[in-house]
């Protein structure tokens, strides 16, 4: 706990982290809402291809599972009572250029290269799942373990197998 107090921007009250000593690589802006808990270690990536310092906002009531790996460039946003798996990857660019010729010659991503991510409230969020650059997720959906998420996921969805099949749910209730 100690060391997030250090390295986050603002801590809420009641939040918890594991024993674990994160790992962080770069220079980033972390805002933690109020009752969020890390379980085991997280590992921060931060890149600087934006003129922006890169940033993380976790909302409230959220929780983290062991391995949860932040690989950002630009702004990755988590909603209020959100549930994170363990070995979840959340990255907002490549690393590279999505130009072929680019990457042949080993040129850095532009700015235009960074998606930001943006997660709902109340979505939980499967071990080993891939959340990429420019996935935007809805509230009170799920994201099955290992499902990797491309594109934008209707509130009230589960999101299964690593084609990342939609299925939009009125009343996400009555199917669990």
């Amino acid at each position: 706990t100690p060391l997030y107090r250090g390295l986050c921007f603002k801590v809420g009250q009641n939040f918890r982290a594991g024993t674990f000593v994160l790992y962080v690589e770069g220079v980033g802006k972390i805002y933690v809402g109020d009752n969020v808990r890390f379980d085991g270690r997280q590992n921060y990536f931060y890149a600087s291809i934006r003129d922006e310092i890169p940033e993380i906002r976790i909302g409230d009531n959220t929780g983290f599972g062991h391995n949860v790996v932040f690989d950002i460039a630009g702004k990755l946003t988590i909603g209020n009572n959100c549930k994170i798996a363990s070995g979840v990857l959340f990255v907002d660019c490549g690393g590279h250029s999505i130009l072929p010729e680019k990457r042949a010659t080993g040129e850095s991503p532009e700015e235009k290269d960074v998606r930001d991510i943006t997660i709902g409230n109340n979505v939980w969020i499967g071990i080993g799942a891939f959340i990429m650059p420019g996935a935007i997720i809805g509230d009170n959906c799920v994201i099955a373990p290992n499902t990797v998420v491309t594109q934008r996921i209707p509130p009230s969805s589960i999101v299964y197998t690593s084609q990342a099949k939609v299925v939009q749910i009125r009343n996400i209730s009555k199917v669990i």
